[in-house]
Order: structure tokens, then sequence, then C-alpha cells
């Protein structure tokens, strides 16, 4: 289902813009997704995917086509690209980016010029980490039998669709150094400092979510008890420090929907469940010193001066910080 999500996503932006004429459309390339591999050499495979428009009112031809070239960077693969296909590259559609895991481990930092300079790449597309080549991953992305995939456009790959996936947009790369950035299938790549350090299974991404105040709702089974619980998340987390004991709590206003036949002490399980799995995604994220939830940003305030901050070295007391979770429902 994620596949065709991405699919649903990088297609339905392109096919709602606007109408382009045959002749607009027979000379330029627009490209919807491009993946970055890791090769044995120092440069990497670009794989440039991108719409044939006019195929789109005929459901016996492909609407798209990929076409993979090395290169150095971005630039030199684009001008490849071009000469290959004999069109104008547009990048004002483009609405994924795919790193396989292996480039997302080598650090994604050096690509930030390359989406800070072009002003055609919108900061609104998304990046995402494939466990596979992007190449292959790109190749296989289809769309469904719906000639317009327009109409699926509030299916498409969005972190409120689903409560196991986490969207991650360009934009992040730029205000933040650590941060999740979901897998093409399931689960979550954590990065420090622009580089992957672990990952989130697909069963710990709604509780990371909850931390992070992008839940929208998901379900909790409890089946061998008989009963289930919707858990809505109503706003974002309420996060107080106490700085001279290295202490964060943080709070979490949820409402919970219960299901079946529940026990007395329902609620109390679910506060003890969701407690746990939030310490042991924070737990996991010290333990790499990777600041996912910007904690950072929190102590700031608490101090007058920049440089009495920096003298405070938050990164260096980050994996020892005490964080408790309190659940309001």
């Amino acid at each position: 289902m994620k596949k065709i999500y991405i699919a649903l996503l990088i297609l339905s932006t392109f096919f709602l813009t606007s109408c382009f004429d045959g002749g607009e459309a027979e000379n330029r390339a627009y490209v919807l997704a491009i993946g970055i591999d890791k090769t044995d050499t120092a440069e990497m495979d670009y794989t440039f995917q991108y719409a044939l428009p006019l195929n789109i009112d005929s459901a016996e031809n492909e609407t798209l086509k990929c076409e993979t070239v090395q290169a150095t960077n971005i630039y030199s693969a684009s001008d490849i690209f071009n000469s290959n296909i004999s069109k104008e590259i547009n990048f004002s559609h483009l609405k994924l980016l795919v790193f396989d895991q292996n480039v997302a481990y080598d650090g994604l930092e050096r690509f930030k010029p390359m989406l800070l300079s072009n002003t055609d790449i919108l900061p609104s597309a998304c990046i995402t980490i494939s466990k596979q080549s992007a190449k292959e991953y790109l190749e296989n992305v289809f769309s469904p039998l719906e000639l317009n995939p327009a109409n699926y456009y509030n299916f498409a790959f969005d972190e409120k669709n689903s409560p196991f996936s986490e969207a991650f947009y360009i934009k992040n790369i730029f205000e933040k150094t650590d941060y999740v950035i979901p897998f093409t299938n399931e689960g979550a790549v954590v990065f420090k400092d622009h580089k992957a350090v672990s990952t989130l299974d697909s069963s710990e991404i709604p509780y990371y979510k909850l931390l992070a105040g992008t839940m929208n709702k998901f379900t909790i089974d409890y089946t061998g008890q008989g009963f289930s619980c919707v858990v809505l998340q109503e706003s974002k987390p309420t996060i107080t420090i106490d700085k001279d004991n290295m202490n964060v709590y943080i709070t979490l206003h949820l409402k919970l929907s219960l299901y079946g036949n529940p026990p007395k002490n329902a609620k109390a399980l679910i506060h003890t469940r969701i407690k746990q799995k939030c310490l042991n995604i924070i737990k996991k994220a010290q333990n790499k010193s990777t600041d996912i939830l910007n904690i950072k940003a929190t102590f700031r305030p608490h101090f007058m001066t920049l440089p009495q901050y920096e003298a405070f070295d938050f990164q260096q007391k980050y994996p020892e910080i005490y964080f408790d979770i309190k659940v309001r429902s």
C-alpha cells in the first residue's frame, strides 16, 4: 500500500497543477522523483523518474519512465539525463527524493547545496529512504488502474493518512540536524548530524509521532483481554524542563476511546503502554546522542546569553537527561 501512496503523491500534484499543450509536453521532461544510489566508485547512480503526460489518455501506454545515469553530482547527472532524452528538464513537479540506505549512512548533508541552489525544487517535496536500491524502488512504483491519479490525492503519501508512516520534507533538512526519515516501506531511519545512526520499526512509529506531535489517531489492540483503544492526539505535547536537575517532562494530550469489554483498569494499562513505548524511543535516541525531539530548543530559552548556553554543552549532557512521560486523557 505504501508504494501506491507514494506513486499517487508523486503524480497527483503534476496532474492537478495545470494542463499542458502537446508541444510543451513533448519538449519537456517533468521529473517527479529522483533516486540516489551509492556505487563502488566516487560517482553515484541518479535515477530520474519522469512523467509522460501525453500517454495519460491511454490505459495501454506507460505514464512514468525512469532513466538512470552515473555522475559525481546532481548537476552532471542532470546534464547527462538531458542529453540522453533530448528534452528540457523541469524539476518544478518533483515530489520525492529517494536515497538508498547506504547513502543515508554516509550522510545527507552533502546534498543540501543541491537542494538549496535549485529553486525549481519545492521545499514541500518528500524525502524517503529505501532498503533496496532507489533505482529498483522507482522502477517498481506503479499507479493504480485509475487513469487520473488526482482522484486519489487525499490518499497520497501523507503522514496524516497512516499512523505507521512519518513524512519528512526537504525543508526539514535545513531546519534540523537530528531527525527521522521514513523508509519507503515500513519503519524509519534515525539521523544524527544528517547521518543515519539507527532505525525505528513500524510498531514504534505511532509512539514517535505522539512525541513529535504529528499523530492523528491510531488503534491499540488488547486482543487477549477482549478490548481495543483508539488513541486520538488532541494537541501537541507540552514539554517542561528542570534545567538544574536535568529533567524533562513531556505531557501527551490524548483522547482514548475504548471498545469491546475493557477491564476497570483499561486506561491505566493504556497509559502504562504509551509511556513505556515513548520512553523506549527516547532512550534509543539518547544512546545514539540524537536529539530527534529537538529538546535543545526547549533548554535554550533558560539561558540569558548564547555563551552561557554554549558553556552548558547540551549535546554532552543530552544522553544523561532524565525523561518522564505523562499521559492526560
